[in-house]
């Protein structure tokens, strides 16, 4: 850290407090960010010290060669091998006025922690690092998030590129730099969302862009770099002097032509579109909230009966399954794909599913010895059966819907029973059936295992939390998994597990909507005819009458 404490007779800034729609008093306010200390942000720093600033962070991790010195203002001919902050500080030594120099060597990606530690005490980030597109998206999501002005700029060859976006200061307003700039892998940026870029403490997953035009190739000079840095200041300066200038600016030395416009904020927009979470937001439906034909809607009418058997609870709570990176955790998996030998002659040609990934660490999935951990009526397993005591509604062969007054619950994997005809499986409804395209294999049918139930949580979770980033009310949430043990159980050894969610309604999205347009077609087309559950016997009639 490099304080500058000097007296001076008269004041330095006396002409800069005469340009007309200049605050210099608020100038002198701000604390800068400047990720690269290259051709741009050499002569970014020296801007930025001249005018007055309060505080002036410069991080790189480079050190200084000799190709640097021809657009590099800061340094000598005797700083080459020097780390770049360090030079860059003895450089500004002359032109200093009143600014505080933190200079800091680190890499930005690696150290991303330190980066987010500093950008907390700024007013702008100056982004000058040549890293690729996905950097460029962490910086402004971070900018975003803190409410913190964002400019970059580039040069090579004839061109002089800046891109300046103001504070976005309130949430869901934009334009940011991501408006202007679409990413190749949306999903890849769902990670650097403002509500997660600051807990990250590395960023160096994100791909470096080898695309993007290096000095090496298409050459540089004192020029573009300069002017690419002044008009990058000038325009951070005017817009926190409340001038509307262009978010996009590209400067042609050769030819002296100029391009410039201001950017739209774009709707899909993973960045500037967030809103923050409120995390008590609005809970999942409840039998209690829904009535009559909306009930039916959203959960179907079909009842089933449950039993409460023996067996073991698990509790799920979030983080407490993860990805493995044990060998074994593969070979696990890859043991799959034979019959099941190693439990005896009766098994030696029976299968159990295969899920094409390595088994997952779920050491911190919790046995519910604690009744208060969970729903009372999760308290222990349920099969279907004829005559259970609980009361459910039919999900699919080998599910079921199960209210409680609190909310709803999905079970995946307790059993087969149903009255539909051709189903009436043996309690406790998991059958031993043959192997589809397998001679002489067999599977057990109605239950879930438990490779695939904690992968079912897991991938429900991961889903959930990315939709939950963008806003999404998410249809299941994780809540834990029933393990059976009940006597009379075909093939014991094999454990047979069901997965245990929260849920929003039965139907899925496809299945949701076309029941609701069952539901409205016969009040817009009276005269169509609907089988004895109201559904339209046939399509052409509406067809007819919507063309």
């Amino acid at each position: 850290i490099r304080d500058v404490s000097f007296k001076m007779d008269s004041d330095p800034f006396v002409r800069q407090r005469s340009v007309p729609g200049w605050n210099v008093d608020r100038i002198h306010e701000q604390s800068a960010l400047l990720l690269g200390v290259g051709g741009l942000g050499c002569t970014v720093a020296l801007a930025l010290c001249r005018l007055g600033i309060k505080r002036l962070y410069l991080v790189d991790m480079d050190v200084v060669d000799v190709s640097n010195l021809n657009r590099q203002v800061l340094f000598a001919k005797e700083d080459v091998g020097r780390r770049k902050v360090d030079a860059a500080i003895d450089g500004l030594a002359r032109h200093n006025l009143r600014t505080e120099l933190v200079a800091v060597h680190v890499d930005a990606a690696l150290h991303w922690k330190k980066i987010v530690e500093m950008a907390r005490q700024s007013t702008v980030i100056f982004n000058a690092i040549d890293y690729g597109e996905y950097f460029d998206y962490a910086v402004t999501s971070l900018c975003v998030s803190l409410g913190c002005h964002y400019v970059s700029g580039s040069s090579y060859g004839h061109t002089a590129l800046v891109e300046n976006y103001p504070v976005v200061r309130d949430p869901g307003k934009g334009p940011c730099w991501a408006c202007n700039n679409e990413p190749s892998d949306r999903m890849l940026v769902v990670k650097l969302t403002p509500e997660k870029i600051q807990e990250h403490s590395q960023i160096d997953f994100l791909p470096k862009d080898t695309a993007m035009p290096n000095t090496q190739s298409v050459g540089s000079s004192v020029l573009p770099a300069s002017l690419a840095a002044h008009k990058a200041v000038t325009a951070w300066v005017n817009s926190l002097c409340g001038c509307r200038i262009p978010n996009w600016s590209l400067f042609n030395l050769r030819s002296f032509e100029n391009c410039a416009f201001e950017v739209e904020q774009t709707k899909a927009c993973l960045l500037c579109t967030w809103q923050p979470i409120d995390k008590s937001s609005k809970p999942l439906v409840t039998p209690k909230s829904l009535d009559g034909d909306i009930l039916e809607l959203y959960f179907g009418k079909a009842s089933v009966n449950l039993s409460i058997v023996n067996g073991v609870t698990y509790k799920y709570k979030k983080g407490c399954i993860e990805e493995s990176r044990q060998e074994s955790a593969k070979v696990a998996a890859m043991s799959r794909l034979q019959p099941l030998s190693n439990f005896g002659v009766e098994y030696s040609r029976v299968y159990v599913p295969c899920v094409p990934a390595a088994d997952l660490d779920s050491h911190g999935l919790m046995k519910s010895t604690d009744a208060s951990l969970l729903d009372e009526m999760l308290r222990r397993p349920m099969v279907k059966t004829a005559d259970g005591s609980v009361k459910a509604i039919q999900s699919g062969g080998r599910s079921a819907i199960l209210p409680s007054e609190q909310c709803v619950y999905r079970l995946k994997g307790c059993g087969n029973f149903t009255e539909q005809e051709g189903y009436h499986y043996k309690f406790p409804g998991f059958p031993v059936q043959a192997v589809e395209g397998v001679e002489g294999g067999q599977e057990i049918r109605g239950c879930a295992f438990r490779h695939t139930a904690e992968r079912e949580l897991f991938m429900t979770e991961r889903i959930g939390s990315l939709l939950g980033d963008r806003n999404f009310q998410v249809g299941n949430i994780p809540v834990g998994m029933h393990q059976y043990q009940i006597d009379g159980e075909p093939l014991p050894k094999v454990s047979k597990f069901c997965g245990v969610f929260q849920t929003v309604g039965e139907k899925r999205l496809a299945s949701h909507l076309l029941t609701g347009l069952e539901i409205l077609l016969p009040h817009f087309f009276p005269h169509v005819k609907c089988d004895e559950v109201g559904r339209v016997a046939s399509l052409v009639d509406v067809c007819s009458d919507l063309h």
